[in-house]
């Protein structure tokens, strides 16, 4: 159970999160009762792909990765998780085992709700069961939309599709000037890609005048270039 002295700071990461946002407090606070708190460390793995789906996760604080991983070790991040963001549901939705693995890339404080707890919760609650398949009906369209890019767009494209909604996110916008930190191994993650192709390709954006790139960050020089791919 979570103790007194953290339920506030749970219900407040949880008040946030697209999935449980629009669920009453009197709701979350049913669910947060039900929940254990578990902490990881920067590198900790919070599953793997392939075990059983024994639970539903949120986090309070940090930052996890969502990951699939090649049978010689390489990484593609499918998404990033930060607080608010309740992860782990289809598993426990379906019965079977988990589709990805989860890997903590900041300390994590996070709350574990068991599959038994969250199912009685979520049948007692309706309107959380209608947000839940809201939210599994956008993370499917989502995934489509990856699928499509990576099949039909060209690895250039994909690079300024991905600048573009990076900047989208940033706090300037996508406006020119705006500046952006990228690693360029963790766009090659993010994408499927190497990181060699991400450099040679990141170049040919910058040789047409689009982006300055400066000691790993990009500077964004023409917005209207990438409004398409918005």
């Amino acid at each position: 159970m979570v103790p007194a002295a953290s339920t506030q700071p749970a219900l407040e990461a949880l008040a946030s999160s697209p999935l449980l946002g629009s669920i009453s407090k009197t709701d979350l606070r049913d669910l947060v009762r039900e929940a254990r708190p578990r902490i990881y460390r920067a590198g900790e793995w919070l599953f793997h792909r392939g075990d059983p789906g024994d639970g539903i996760f949120a986090i309070v604080s940090g930052e996890v990765r969502i990951v699939l991983e090649s049978a010689s070790g390489n990484q593609v991040v499918v998404r990033k998780l930060s607080d608010g963001d309740v992860f782990g549901e289809l598993a426990v939705l379906d019965g079977q085992t988990r589709t990805a693995s989860a890997v903590a890339a900041t300390p994590v404080r996070s709350l574990h709700i068991a599959k038994p707890r969250f199912l009685s919760w979520l049948r007692e609650h309706p309107a959380a069961a209608v947000a839940m398949l809201q939210h599994v009906a956008y993370r499917l369209r989502t995934t489509n939309e990856q699928v499509a890019e990576i099949g039909l767009l060209d690895v250039e494209t994909r690079i300024r599709h991905h600048l573009a909604q990076r900047f989208l996110e940033s706090p300037a916008g996508l406006t020119a000037g705006a500046r952006l930190r990228i690693n360029q191994t963790e766009c090659a993650r993010q994408l499927g890609i190497t990181r060699e192709s991400v450099n040679k390709h990141l170049a040919r954006v910058r040789a047409a005048g689009l982006v300055d790139v400066e000691r790993g960050v990009v500077v964004l020089l023409q917005p209207s270039a990438f409004e398409t791919e918005i």
